[in-house]
């Protein structure tokens, strides 16, 4: 009895979780100089790592740069806090490189476009709610 009642319980569950409130963010990025390398965009649910540590991000993806512009979806994310960010890897190594004082060399850009003069931006700055089934539309503005 008590295992038909875990079995019932479980298959309760997985159909309410097919009924959960799943949101769309979809990001367009342009103002490249160049096609040349890739773009990385991320995203985040908390300040930590953001905007430059792509370990720390719920999710990346790396694009292909087209016609000066990338465009990426991330879908089936649940509602809350996010914030993008996104860099042109123009020399294809995989990282955002910078000079000695830590000022990027490559294209950057976040999801409000909500830069500081002397500091890297802000997730605060940057963050938008995502609510019930919502599409969300951000364009990002790069940065050299």
């Amino acid at each position: 009895m008590k295992f038909s009642n875990t079995l019932i319980g479980l298959a309760l569950l997985l159909c309410l979780n097919g009924f959960a409130q799943k949101c769309t963010i979809s990001v367009t990025v342009n103002n490249f100089k160049n096609n040349n390398g890739t773009c990385w965009v991320s995203l985040y649910k908390t300040a930590n790592g953001f905007p430059k540590d792509t370990s720390k991000a719920v999710k990346t993806q790396k694009v292909t740069i087209v016609d000066n512009k990338v465009h990426v979806d991330f879908l089936n994310l649940p509602t809350g806090e996010y914030a993008v960010a996104a860099y042109h890897d123009e020399n294809a190594d995989g990282k955002l490189n910078e000079n000695f004082m830590g000022k990027p060399k490559e294209g950057t850009g976040v999801s409000k476009n909500a830069f500081h003069s002397f500091s890297a931006p802000g997730f605060d700055d940057n963050k938008f709610i995502l609510e019930n089934n919502e599409k969300v539309n951000i364009e990002i503005k790069l940065r050299y």
